[in-house]
């Protein structure tokens, strides 16, 4: 793994219920850890959701091994936020994390 190329800083979200002043239930991500991590994007195409053009792009985030980051938390990075579609550790030896992302405009 090389540190050099994990030049940028992102956070990572959870979700989290509570309950407003009034008793409704309230669902907010919660900004729980940041790390150093290398952003490449993949690919884009355009696909049609509900008549509206939404351009998708996937990208893979390369960082150190964290255990507590899966497909439940979604990353943000300079206010664009990726969601994760698919966390894994490529050689089992938890020293590397690579999460597929989709990032939707």
């Amino acid at each position: 793994m090389r540190a050099g190329r994990r030049r940028n800083r992102v956070s990572f979200e959870r979700q989290q219920t509570g309950k407003s002043s009034i008793g409704e239930p309230i669902v907010q991500w919660v900004a729980f850890a940041s790390a150093w991590v290398e952003l490449v994007d993949l690919s884009g195409r355009e696909v049609a959701e509900k008549i509206i053009e939404v351009a998708k792009i996937t990208s893979r985030i390369m960082m150190r091994y964290r255990p507590d980051i899966d497909e439940r938390c979604r990353v943000v990075y300079n206010g664009v936020i990726y969601n994760i579609v698919a966390a894994q550790d490529p050689d089992g030896r938890r020293r590397e994390l690579i999460l597929m992302c989709e990032r939707v405009r």
